[in-house]
């Protein structure tokens, strides 16, 4: 099937949607469904450090947008495909680039996989085939959620807190979360 960037797209029995990226070195996809009421996040955790499929979870509650996680996804393949990663794998290097904060430990469990079992988590799967992708979805024991729209469970106040957006951008008359969360994104350097 054709893909078209942020587009949902019906694979097997989930809804996703998959981002086109393209990078100096060569083209990915990056693959993102929404789950909730996740019962084995620790055999997830487990599988996700010794898989050689690259996914990983984020929180929804620290995603505005599709867009957030694209330009988050877009740097940690760039560092993958020129071999400057700053963390063991593409999923840890995708949290530490989203959350654009030195220390990756509590980057990890504020934007990652947490035994919180109403909160919706993304999971995000990096160059797979459509058997991988029936693999991950099938160790997940939880439920997917087939109409999720980023933002639409949004903790802003923790966002606004993360990331340090000042009260001038809060009160700018174009303001959006979704600009100021990809500027911290795009200018963090380690």
């Amino acid at each position: 099937p054709t893909h078209v960037p942020l587009t949902p797209t019906t694979i097997t029995t989930t809804k996703m949607v998959r981002v086109l990226i393209n990078t100096t070195h060569q083209k990915h996809h990056v693959d993102l469904l929404a789950y909730t009421s996740i019962t084995n996040t620790d055999a997830l955790l487990a599988l996700a450090r010794q898989s050689p499929i690259a996914f990983t979870f984020v929180n929804s509650l620290m995603v505005p947008s599709w867009f957030v996680v694209k330009a988050a996804a877009s740097q940690a393949l760039c560092m993958a495909d020129s071999g400057e990663m700053k963390m063991n794998n593409l999923g840890t290097e995708l949290i530490y680039r989203l959350a654009a904060a030195g220390n990756v430990g509590p980057a990890l469990k504020k934007f990652g996989l947490s035994n919180a079992p109403s909160t919706t988590f993304l999971v995000i799967v990096f160059d797979a085939t459509e058997d991988q992708l029936a693999e991950v979805h099938s160790s997940i024991a939880g439920q997917v959620v087939t109409d999720f729209v980023p933002g639409s469970n949004l903790n802003k106040s923790m966002i606004i807190s993360h990331y340090g957006i000042t009260i001038a951008e809060l009160n700018a008359p174009a303001f959006k979360l979704e600009d100021s969360v990809v500027t911290r994104i795009g200018s963090f350097k380690v």
